[in-house]
């Protein structure tokens, strides 16, 4: 069964949605929860990428699998004529005065010292805006050609995107940055295809709709979350060499905010500026 599309990409995206902030109008178009994860983990393998300095795109460390099919990530964006490009300059809903005025002055933002409302309208002045996150983007141009990103490129802009996002709350010493891991991006997508297929199910029948599967007819969201593969069966997944990924504390969940056709530059935005407005800014964090 060809995997699902149900992304584990958010596991670059690391938080969690809800409700919307703001009032810029969004396509409603497709309303399938295409954003989401299996689970994630800490593995204890953990490659850092490229720098924030500079992409380089011969350097770039693919995270997202091969397995993962992101045919729907690439066609939808573009249906109906509304985006351009997956570039922020590409959203076709996103005014050019919205991004002035979603501009970052280099302000660090304490949750701890301002309401949860201001502290969202402070960090997502409307949804799908990140407060600097085009400056960010076309600071570090991260996709070598914007309608048609790579995995690789993608892995890459979420790990940027992420520390952008703790700058605007002043984490930015080297033990505050977001480092990717092959583990966590396979175990999310070994989580999405327990849950959605029944790609596993022969190999591994365990208890219906338990942590670890099989999912098909059961109603736990939580579901997949801790279903782990073989070594064996994980190796395809894995780059070559790659030790076996082992289960440990992570995290999961399945959030239809960041839909198939929202462009890549903000994805992950969907899920911040629908988030945060709905928790407690301690909740959740990646």
């Amino acid at each position: 069964m060809k995997a699902t599309t149900r992304n584990f990409f958010f596991l670059a995206c690391v938080v969690s949605a809800t409700v919307a902030c703001g009032d810029d109008t969004s396509p409603t178009g497709d309303t399938s929860a295409d954003s989401g994860t299996g689970s994630s983990d800490d593995s204890g393998t953990s490659d850092s990428g490229t720098s924030d300095s500079g992409t380089g795109m011969s350097e770039l460390v693919q995270y997202t699998p091969d397995q993962a099919n992101w045919d729907t990530f690439a066609s939808k964006p573009f249906e109906g004529g509304t985006n351009t490009s997956h570039d922020p300059d590409g959203v076709g809903w996103i005014r050019t005065e919205s991004w002035a005025e979603a501009e970052w002055d280099g302000t660090v933002y304490n949750p701890s010292r301002m309401s949860r409302e201001a502290f969202a309208m402070a960090i997502c002045p409307s949804v799908d805006r990140v407060r600097g996150i085009r400056e960010v983007f076309y600071e570090h141009a991260p996709f070598a050609d914007d309608e048609n990103p790579t995995k690789a490129e993608v892995d890459e802009w979420h790990r940027i995107a992420i520390n952008h996002l703790r700058a605007l709350i002043g984490y930015t010493s080297s033990d505050r940055q977001v480092h990717p891991d092959q583990c966590m991006f396979a175990r999310a997508l070994w989580g999405d295809e327990r849950k959605f297929t029944t790609r596993w199910d022969d190999a591994y029948p365990g208890t219906t709709g338990s942590a670890a599967g099989p999912c098909q007819g059961s109603s736990n969201a939580h579901c997949g979350a801790t279903f782990l593969p073989s070594a064996e069966d994980q190796a395809p997944y894995l780059p070559d060499g790659h030790p076996a990924c082992t289960l440990r504390a992570g995290a999961e969940g399945v959030f239809g905010g960041p839909k198939s056709n929202i462009p890549w530059s903000i994805k992950c935005s969907r899920f911040w500026t629908i988030w945060l407005p709905s928790r407690d800014a301690t909740a959740k964090r990646g």
